[in-house]
Protein backbone atom coordinates (compact mmCIF):
# COMPACT_ATOMS: atom_id res chain seq x y z
CA UNK A 1 0.00 0.00 0.00
CA UNK A 2 2.90 2.34 0.72
CA UNK A 3 4.37 1.86 -2.76
CA UNK A 4 0.93 2.30 -4.34
CA UNK A 5 0.49 5.59 -2.46
CA UNK A 6 3.90 6.81 -3.63
CA UNK A 7 3.05 5.88 -7.22
CA UNK A 8 -0.26 7.75 -6.97
CA UNK A 9 1.45 10.85 -5.58
CA UNK A 10 3.99 10.66 -8.40
CA UNK A 11 1.21 10.38 -11.00
CA UNK A 12 -0.89 13.19 -9.49
CA UNK A 13 1.79 15.78 -8.73
CA UNK A 14 4.92 15.13 -10.78
CA UNK A 15 3.70 13.74 -14.13
CA UNK A 16 1.42 16.71 -14.94
CA UNK A 17 4.31 19.08 -14.30
CA UNK A 18 6.62 17.09 -16.53
CA UNK A 19 3.95 16.90 -19.21
CA UNK A 20 3.38 20.66 -19.01
CA UNK A 21 7.12 21.28 -19.24
CA UNK A 22 7.37 18.94 -22.22
CA UNK A 23 4.46 20.65 -24.01
CA UNK A 24 6.04 24.07 -23.47
CA UNK A 25 9.16 23.17 -25.46
CA UNK A 26 10.04 23.07 -29.14
CA UNK A 27 11.72 19.85 -30.30
CA UNK A 28 14.31 19.84 -33.09
CA UNK A 29 14.84 16.38 -34.58
CA UNK A 30 16.87 17.28 -37.69
CA UNK A 31 20.29 18.88 -38.03
CA UNK A 32 23.39 18.86 -40.23
CA UNK A 33 26.89 17.72 -39.31
CA UNK A 34 30.36 18.46 -40.66
CA UNK A 35 33.39 16.34 -39.73
CA UNK A 36 36.46 18.04 -38.21
CA UNK A 37 39.86 16.63 -39.29
CA UNK A 38 42.57 16.11 -36.69
CA UNK A 39 44.64 19.03 -38.04
CA UNK A 40 41.70 21.45 -37.76
CA UNK A 41 40.65 21.02 -34.12
CA UNK A 42 41.34 24.70 -33.32
CA UNK A 43 38.70 25.97 -35.74
CA UNK A 44 36.27 28.45 -34.16
CA UNK A 45 33.97 28.42 -37.21
CA UNK A 46 32.94 25.59 -39.55
CA UNK A 47 34.81 25.14 -42.81
CA UNK A 48 33.27 26.67 -45.93
CA UNK A 49 34.73 23.91 -48.15
CA UNK A 50 33.85 20.73 -46.28
CA UNK A 51 30.34 19.38 -46.96
CA UNK A 52 27.42 19.30 -44.54
CA UNK A 53 25.67 15.94 -44.04
CA UNK A 54 21.97 15.59 -43.23
CA UNK A 55 21.44 13.98 -39.83
CA UNK A 56 18.89 13.87 -37.04
CA UNK A 57 17.47 11.97 -34.08
CA UNK A 58 16.28 9.15 -36.36
CA UNK A 59 19.59 8.89 -38.27
CA UNK A 60 22.37 10.23 -36.04
CA UNK A 61 26.08 9.95 -36.88
CA UNK A 62 28.03 8.84 -33.83
CA UNK A 63 30.93 6.73 -35.12
CA UNK A 64 34.00 8.91 -35.67
CA UNK A 65 35.64 8.24 -39.07
CA UNK A 66 39.36 7.58 -39.27
CA UNK A 67 41.43 10.77 -39.35
CA UNK A 68 38.67 12.86 -37.74
CA UNK A 69 38.72 14.48 -34.31
CA UNK A 70 35.12 15.67 -33.96
CA UNK A 71 32.16 17.27 -35.69
CA UNK A 72 30.23 20.50 -36.13
CA UNK A 73 26.47 20.28 -35.58
CA UNK A 74 24.25 22.95 -37.16
CA UNK A 75 20.52 23.39 -36.54
CA UNK A 76 17.96 26.18 -36.77
CA UNK A 77 16.32 27.40 -33.56
CA UNK A 78 12.78 28.82 -33.85
CA UNK A 79 11.96 32.29 -32.44
CA UNK A 80 12.47 32.35 -28.67
CA UNK A 81 10.74 35.61 -27.80
CA UNK A 82 7.87 33.64 -26.28
CA UNK A 83 10.02 32.50 -23.35
CA UNK A 84 11.19 34.83 -20.63
CA UNK A 85 14.52 33.01 -20.32
CA UNK A 86 15.00 30.59 -23.23
CA UNK A 87 17.39 27.67 -23.15
CA UNK A 88 18.70 24.76 -25.20
CA UNK A 89 18.89 21.16 -23.98
CA UNK A 90 20.39 17.99 -25.46
CA UNK A 91 19.64 15.03 -23.16
CA UNK A 92 22.27 12.67 -24.60
CA UNK A 93 25.34 13.16 -26.72
CA UNK A 94 28.82 11.72 -27.12
CA UNK A 95 31.80 14.03 -26.80
CA UNK A 96 34.46 15.39 -24.46
CA UNK A 97 34.89 19.06 -25.43
CA UNK A 98 31.77 21.11 -26.26
CA UNK A 99 31.49 24.65 -27.66
CA UNK A 100 28.21 26.37 -28.60
CA UNK A 101 28.15 29.36 -30.99
CA UNK A 102 25.41 31.77 -32.01
CA UNK A 103 26.31 34.26 -34.78
CA UNK A 104 30.01 33.56 -34.15
CA UNK A 105 29.48 34.41 -30.46
CA UNK A 106 30.61 31.76 -27.98
CA UNK A 107 27.71 30.87 -25.66
CA UNK A 108 29.14 27.84 -23.89
CA UNK A 109 32.48 26.08 -23.61
CA UNK A 110 33.29 22.89 -21.72
CA UNK A 111 36.42 20.74 -21.74
CA UNK A 112 37.18 17.42 -20.07
CA UNK A 113 40.59 16.11 -19.10
CA UNK A 114 39.19 12.62 -18.47
CA UNK A 115 37.85 10.06 -20.96
CA UNK A 116 34.11 9.74 -20.35
CA UNK A 117 32.26 10.64 -23.54
CA UNK A 118 28.61 10.28 -22.40
CA UNK A 119 27.54 13.90 -22.02
CA UNK A 120 24.62 16.35 -21.72
CA UNK A 121 24.20 19.94 -22.87
CA UNK A 122 22.16 22.72 -21.23
CA UNK A 123 22.75 26.29 -22.42
CA UNK A 124 20.80 29.56 -21.95
CA UNK A 125 20.26 31.37 -25.26
CA UNK A 126 19.14 34.87 -26.21
CA UNK A 127 15.63 36.04 -27.04
CA UNK A 128 15.03 36.75 -30.74
CA UNK A 129 12.00 37.14 -32.97
CA UNK A 130 13.42 35.36 -36.01
CA UNK A 131 14.95 31.88 -36.41
CA UNK A 132 18.66 31.60 -35.66
CA UNK A 133 21.30 29.04 -36.51
CA UNK A 134 23.22 27.45 -33.65
CA UNK A 135 26.57 25.71 -34.14
CA UNK A 136 27.90 23.13 -31.69
CA UNK A 137 31.49 21.93 -31.94
CA UNK A 138 32.11 18.50 -30.42
CA UNK A 139 35.62 17.09 -30.00
CA UNK A 140 36.49 13.65 -28.69
CA UNK A 141 39.44 11.30 -28.39
CA UNK A 142 37.19 8.24 -28.33
CA UNK A 143 35.45 6.52 -31.23
CA UNK A 144 32.05 8.11 -30.50
CA UNK A 145 30.88 11.68 -31.10
CA UNK A 146 27.59 13.45 -31.86
CA UNK A 147 23.99 13.94 -30.72
CA UNK A 148 21.94 10.84 -29.90
CA UNK A 149 18.77 12.63 -28.78
CA UNK A 150 16.60 15.50 -29.94
CA UNK A 151 17.30 19.17 -29.20
CA UNK A 152 14.77 20.84 -26.88
CA UNK A 153 14.18 24.61 -26.93
CA UNK A 154 12.10 26.15 -24.16
CA UNK A 155 12.07 27.86 -20.80
CA UNK A 156 15.48 27.45 -19.16
CA UNK A 157 13.98 26.63 -15.74
CA UNK A 158 11.80 23.84 -17.14
CA UNK A 159 14.72 22.46 -19.15
CA UNK A 160 16.90 22.51 -16.02
CA UNK A 161 14.36 20.32 -14.22
CA UNK A 162 14.36 17.89 -17.13
CA UNK A 163 18.16 18.01 -17.14
CA UNK A 164 18.22 16.75 -13.54
CA UNK A 165 15.19 14.45 -13.41
CA UNK A 166 16.26 12.29 -16.36
CA UNK A 167 19.34 10.93 -14.55
CA UNK A 168 18.34 11.43 -10.91
CA UNK A 169 16.83 7.90 -10.53
CA UNK A 170 20.21 6.35 -11.37
CA UNK A 171 21.96 8.42 -8.72
CA UNK A 172 19.30 7.62 -6.12
CA UNK A 173 19.44 3.93 -6.93
CA UNK A 174 23.24 3.76 -6.83
CA UNK A 175 23.46 5.80 -3.63
CA UNK A 176 20.81 3.65 -1.93
CA UNK A 177 22.67 0.45 -2.79
CA UNK A 178 25.98 1.92 -1.55
CA UNK A 179 24.44 3.05 1.76
CA UNK A 180 22.76 -0.33 2.21
CA UNK A 181 26.05 -2.13 1.61
CA UNK A 182 27.84 0.07 4.16
CA UNK A 183 25.16 -0.65 6.75
CA UNK A 184 25.47 -4.37 6.04
CA UNK A 185 29.24 -4.11 6.37
CA UNK A 186 28.89 -2.54 9.82
CA UNK A 187 26.60 -5.40 10.89
CA UNK A 188 29.12 -8.03 9.79
CA UNK A 189 30.95 -7.76 13.11
CA UNK A 190 27.97 -9.32 14.91
CA UNK A 191 27.93 -12.45 12.75
CA UNK A 192 29.64 -15.77 13.34
CA UNK A 193 32.95 -16.35 11.59
CA UNK A 194 31.44 -18.98 9.28
CA UNK A 195 28.76 -16.54 8.09
CA UNK A 196 30.96 -13.45 7.90
CA UNK A 197 32.80 -14.33 4.70
CA UNK A 198 29.61 -14.67 2.62
CA UNK A 199 28.16 -11.54 4.22
CA UNK A 200 31.25 -9.44 3.46
CA UNK A 201 31.42 -10.70 -0.13
CA UNK A 202 27.76 -9.72 -0.59
CA UNK A 203 28.55 -6.29 0.88
CA UNK A 204 31.39 -5.87 -1.63
CA UNK A 205 29.09 -6.89 -4.49
CA UNK A 206 26.45 -4.35 -3.44
CA UNK A 207 29.04 -1.61 -2.82
CA UNK A 208 30.73 -2.04 -6.19
CA UNK A 209 27.44 -2.38 -8.11
CA UNK A 210 26.11 0.83 -6.56
CA UNK A 211 29.35 2.64 -7.37
CA UNK A 212 29.21 1.44 -11.00
CA UNK A 213 25.64 2.75 -11.36
CA UNK A 214 26.66 6.16 -9.95
CA UNK A 215 29.83 6.42 -12.05
CA UNK A 216 27.99 5.48 -15.27
CA UNK A 217 25.60 8.43 -14.97
CA UNK A 218 26.70 11.67 -16.73
CA UNK A 219 25.45 13.97 -13.95
CA UNK A 220 28.37 13.51 -11.49
CA UNK A 221 30.85 14.38 -14.25
CA UNK A 222 28.96 17.62 -14.96
CA UNK A 223 28.52 18.84 -11.39
CA UNK A 224 31.77 17.44 -9.96
CA UNK A 225 34.06 17.92 -12.94
CA UNK A 226 37.30 18.19 -10.87
CA UNK A 227 36.58 14.67 -9.56
CA UNK A 228 35.98 13.16 -13.00
CA UNK A 229 39.20 11.14 -13.01
CA UNK A 230 38.47 9.92 -9.50
CA UNK A 231 34.97 8.76 -10.53
CA UNK A 232 36.41 6.85 -13.48
CA UNK A 233 38.98 5.31 -11.13
CA UNK A 234 36.18 4.18 -8.80
CA UNK A 235 34.29 2.72 -11.77
CA UNK A 236 37.25 0.60 -12.89
CA UNK A 237 38.20 -0.49 -9.37
CA UNK A 238 34.59 -1.42 -8.60
CA UNK A 239 34.45 -3.59 -11.72
CA UNK A 240 37.74 -5.33 -10.85
CA UNK A 241 36.50 -6.03 -7.29
CA UNK A 242 32.93 -7.02 -8.19
CA UNK A 243 33.91 -9.82 -10.59
CA UNK A 244 35.92 -11.94 -8.09
CA UNK A 245 33.48 -11.07 -5.27
CA UNK A 246 30.58 -12.58 -7.25
CA UNK A 247 32.64 -15.70 -7.97
CA UNK A 248 33.55 -16.09 -4.30
CA UNK A 249 29.93 -15.70 -3.18
CA UNK A 250 28.70 -18.20 -5.77
CA UNK A 251 31.41 -20.67 -4.75
CA UNK A 252 30.19 -20.35 -1.15
CA UNK A 253 26.63 -21.11 -2.32
CA UNK A 254 27.91 -24.20 -4.15
CA UNK A 255 29.83 -25.11 -0.96
CA UNK A 256 32.99 -25.63 -3.04
CA UNK A 257 31.65 -28.77 -4.74
CA UNK A 258 32.78 -27.72 -8.22
CA UNK A 259 36.58 -27.68 -8.24
CA UNK A 260 36.70 -26.46 -11.83
CA UNK A 261 34.74 -23.35 -10.88
CA UNK A 262 36.98 -22.81 -7.85
CA UNK A 263 40.05 -22.88 -10.12
CA UNK A 264 38.31 -20.54 -12.55
CA UNK A 265 37.52 -18.21 -9.64
CA UNK A 266 41.17 -18.09 -8.60
CA UNK A 267 42.33 -17.55 -12.17
CA UNK A 268 39.84 -14.73 -12.85
CA UNK A 269 40.75 -13.07 -9.55
CA UNK A 270 44.38 -13.10 -10.70
CA UNK A 271 43.40 -11.46 -14.00
CA UNK A 272 41.44 -8.77 -12.14
CA UNK A 273 44.56 -8.15 -10.04
CA UNK A 274 46.49 -7.79 -13.32
CA UNK A 275 43.88 -5.25 -14.48
CA UNK A 276 44.44 -3.26 -11.29
CA UNK A 277 48.17 -3.21 -11.99
CA UNK A 278 47.44 -2.07 -15.57
CA UNK A 279 45.26 0.69 -14.14
CA UNK A 280 48.13 1.93 -11.97
CA UNK A 281 50.52 1.88 -14.95
CA UNK A 282 47.93 3.61 -17.15
CA UNK A 283 47.43 6.42 -14.64
CA UNK A 284 51.18 6.79 -13.99
CA UNK A 285 51.81 7.10 -17.75
CA UNK A 286 49.34 9.95 -18.05
CA UNK A 287 46.66 8.08 -20.03
CA UNK A 288 49.03 7.49 -22.93
CA UNK A 289 48.25 3.78 -23.39
CA UNK A 290 44.47 4.07 -23.56
CA UNK A 291 44.05 1.64 -26.47
CA UNK A 292 46.05 -1.11 -24.73
CA UNK A 293 44.31 -0.46 -21.42
CA UNK A 294 40.91 -0.54 -23.15
CA UNK A 295 41.62 -3.93 -24.74
CA UNK A 296 42.84 -5.50 -21.48
CA UNK A 297 40.22 -4.10 -19.10
CA UNK A 298 37.17 -3.78 -21.35
CA UNK A 299 37.32 -6.09 -24.35
CA UNK A 300 39.10 -9.09 -22.78
CA UNK A 301 37.59 -8.69 -19.32
CA UNK A 302 34.14 -8.28 -20.88
CA UNK A 303 34.57 -11.60 -22.68
CA UNK A 304 35.67 -13.25 -19.41
CA UNK A 305 32.63 -11.84 -17.61
CA UNK A 306 30.40 -13.32 -20.30
CA UNK A 307 32.09 -16.71 -19.81
CA UNK A 308 31.69 -16.27 -16.05
CA UNK A 309 27.94 -15.67 -16.34
CA UNK A 310 27.46 -18.68 -18.63
CA UNK A 311 29.57 -20.84 -16.28
CA UNK A 312 27.52 -19.81 -13.24
CA UNK A 313 24.23 -20.42 -15.07
CA UNK A 314 25.26 -23.95 -16.11
CA UNK A 315 26.49 -24.90 -12.65
CA UNK A 316 23.39 -23.39 -11.03
CA UNK A 317 21.14 -25.47 -13.27
CA UNK A 318 23.12 -28.63 -12.43
CA UNK A 319 22.98 -27.82 -8.72
CA UNK A 320 19.27 -26.95 -8.90
CA UNK A 321 18.48 -30.40 -10.32
CA UNK A 322 19.57 -31.82 -6.99
CA UNK A 323 16.71 -29.94 -5.35
CA UNK A 324 18.76 -27.06 -3.91
CA UNK A 325 16.52 -23.98 -3.71
CA UNK A 326 19.47 -21.62 -3.30
CA UNK A 327 20.77 -22.76 -6.67
CA UNK A 328 17.34 -22.14 -8.21
CA UNK A 329 17.31 -18.58 -6.84
CA UNK A 330 20.87 -18.00 -8.01
CA UNK A 331 20.00 -19.28 -11.49
CA UNK A 332 17.02 -16.94 -11.72
CA UNK A 333 19.08 -13.93 -10.64
CA UNK A 334 22.00 -14.62 -12.97
CA UNK A 335 19.72 -15.47 -15.91
CA UNK A 336 17.78 -12.23 -15.38
CA UNK A 337 21.01 -10.21 -15.29
CA UNK A 338 22.37 -12.01 -18.35
CA UNK A 339 19.08 -11.47 -20.22
CA UNK A 340 19.01 -7.73 -19.45
CA UNK A 341 22.68 -7.37 -20.39
CA UNK A 342 22.19 -9.32 -23.62
CA UNK A 343 19.22 -7.18 -24.68
CA UNK A 344 21.25 -4.05 -23.88
CA UNK A 345 24.18 -5.22 -26.02
CA UNK A 346 21.94 -6.26 -28.91
CA UNK A 347 20.21 -2.86 -28.96
CA UNK A 348 23.59 -1.15 -28.61
CA UNK A 349 25.06 -2.80 -31.70
CA UNK A 350 21.84 -2.72 -33.75
CA UNK A 351 21.66 1.06 -33.32
CA UNK A 352 25.28 1.58 -34.35
CA UNK A 353 26.49 2.19 -30.77
CA UNK A 354 23.99 5.04 -30.29
CA UNK A 355 21.95 3.22 -27.66
CA UNK A 356 22.65 4.14 -24.01
CA UNK A 357 22.78 1.01 -21.85
CA UNK A 358 20.31 1.01 -18.97
CA UNK A 359 18.56 -2.38 -18.75
CA UNK A 360 21.59 -3.87 -16.97
CA UNK A 361 20.65 -1.78 -13.92
CA UNK A 362 17.39 -3.70 -13.56
CA UNK A 363 19.40 -6.90 -13.93
CA UNK A 364 21.67 -5.81 -11.09
CA UNK A 365 18.66 -5.09 -8.87
CA UNK A 366 17.17 -8.51 -9.62
CA UNK A 367 20.44 -10.33 -8.94
CA UNK A 368 21.00 -8.38 -5.71
CA UNK A 369 17.55 -9.43 -4.49
CA UNK A 370 18.29 -13.10 -5.18
CA UNK A 371 21.70 -12.88 -3.46
CA UNK A 372 20.12 -11.33 -0.37
CA UNK A 373 17.44 -14.04 -0.34
CA UNK A 374 20.09 -16.76 -0.62
CA UNK A 375 22.08 -15.30 2.27
CA UNK A 376 18.93 -14.97 4.39
CA UNK A 377 18.05 -18.61 3.66
CA UNK A 378 21.55 -19.75 4.65
CA UNK A 379 21.45 -17.81 7.93
CA UNK A 380 17.97 -19.17 8.63
CA UNK A 381 19.15 -22.71 7.85
CA UNK A 382 22.14 -22.32 10.19
CA UNK A 383 19.82 -21.08 12.92
CA UNK A 384 17.50 -24.05 12.33
CA UNK A 385 20.43 -26.46 12.60
CA UNK A 386 21.45 -24.80 15.86
CA UNK A 387 17.95 -25.24 17.31
CA UNK A 388 17.80 -28.90 16.24
CA UNK A 389 21.23 -29.53 17.74
CA UNK A 390 20.16 -27.88 21.01
CA UNK A 391 17.03 -30.07 21.19
CA UNK A 392 19.01 -33.22 20.45
CA UNK A 393 21.55 -32.28 23.11
CA UNK A 394 18.77 -31.64 25.62
CA UNK A 395 17.18 -35.03 24.88
CA UNK A 396 20.57 -36.71 25.17
CA UNK A 397 21.17 -35.16 28.59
Amino acid sequence: MRWIAIACLFAVFLLPRLAHAANDTSVIRDWKVQWIPEQAVSEAVPSSTRPWIESGADRPFTVLPEGMRGMWVRFTVPPTSGWQRPGLLVDRLYGLDLSVYEDNKLLYDSKRDFIFDLNKLLVPIDQYAVPKEIYVRILSSTERVGFISSVHIGNFEALSKRFLLKDMPDLLLGTSIVLLSLMMLLCSGFLHRTQRSSWISLCLIALTMGTIIIAYSPLPYLYFRPFGKFLLLLFDLSLFIMVPAINYYVDQVFEGQFRLFTKFRHWQAGYCLLCMICLIVYLAAGNRFYSVYYVLTTAILGAFILVQLVFIILLSVLYAKKGNKNAVLLSCGIIFLALMGTVDLILYFLTGKRYVLYLWKFGIIGMMMTLVLILARRISADYGKLLNYSKELELYN
